[in-house]
Formats: C-alpha cells, structure tokens, sequence
C-alpha cells in the first residue's frame, strides 16, 4: 500500500472538505453565496452522488431565482438516486415555486407518505391548500397521511403540522 486514496476516494475526500468548507460561510452575504455556489458546484463535481450536496446546491440555485437550474439540478440528483425522500421533497418544493402546484402535491405527497419527519413536504402541502382557500383540507390531508402511517408516524411529526399549522 502506498498510502493514497484511489482517485474515486480522493475526490469523494476532496467533496466532503469542500462540503464542510461550505457549511462554515456565513450564510445572507451575496458573496459568500456565490462562494457556496461555486463550492457546491465543486462539490457535486468531484461527487455525483453526494445528495446533500446536490440539495444545498439547488437551494441556493432557488433562492437566487435560478428556477430552472435548480430544478435540473434536482432531476439529475434523482436520476441518480431514485426514490431520495430528502431529493423528492426538494423537487416538490422546487416544482411548488415554478407554479406547477399539481406536481408539487404528488411529490410532497408520495414523499411524507414514505416519510413522515418531512416538515417541508407538509409546508408545501399547506401553501397550496392556503391558495386553494381550503387550508383547513391540507391540514386534514397531512393528518390523514400521518395516521395512515400508523406507529410509524413519531409525534415530532404531529409536532411539526401543529408548528407549520
């Protein structure tokens, strides 16, 4: 053994000092928002499949107003990993932004129904009932997906509704 990581491992090393380079910037200042984008960039680069990365990535895509990238950003995330709740509640919560409110509901939906601690997924959920005038029906909706859930559906989850609600 000489002591060096195979170029795959090199890189996915090289992704997670750059990831935690990243979560050190003070977030809010427009510079080191392009200094998190650029990192992330980086990041998802060297490795394709590190999924937070690619979320952190889209979300400062979305919150800069680049819709589009971020969603692309987020459908070859889940190419790459079908079936990521954490990718899926990004893309309803993307979608959710973009106006395209019907694919939203699905992917929230489907998403909190496999995992009931996604509190964003039942933040989206409720803006679209809170535009369709029926807020009351998205908290019913929610409740109905978490009982439906059983015991697997851990208070913190009933917790998060009653905050967002």
């Amino acid at each position: 053994m000489s002591g060096q990581l195979r170029p795959v491992a090199e890189a996915r090393s090289r992704a997670n000092a750059l990831y935690a380079e990243a979560l050190l910037l003070p977030e809010g200042l427009a510079g080191d928002q392009q200094q998190a984008l650029g990192l992330f960039r980086q990041i998802v680069a060297l490795d394709p499949s590190f999924t937070d990365a690619q979320i952190k990535l889209a979300n400062i895509l979305l919150q800069s107003g680049q819709l589009d990238q971020a969603l692309s950003q987020l459908q070859t995330a889940a190419a790459s990993h079908p079936g990521s709740i954490p990718v899926e509640v990004a893309l309803g919560y993307t979608q959710r932004l973009r106006g395209q409110n019907d694919e939203a509901l699905r992917l929230c939906t489907r998403a909190l129904t496999l995992d009931s601690s996604q509190s964003l997924a039942m933040r989206v959920l409720l803006e679209i009932a809170g535009d369709q005038d029926d807020l009351a029906g998205g908290v019913i909706h929610i409740e109905d997906i978490l009982k439906a859930g059983g015991a697997n559906a851990p208070a913190s989850a009933w917790l998060n509704l009653a905050q967002l609600y």
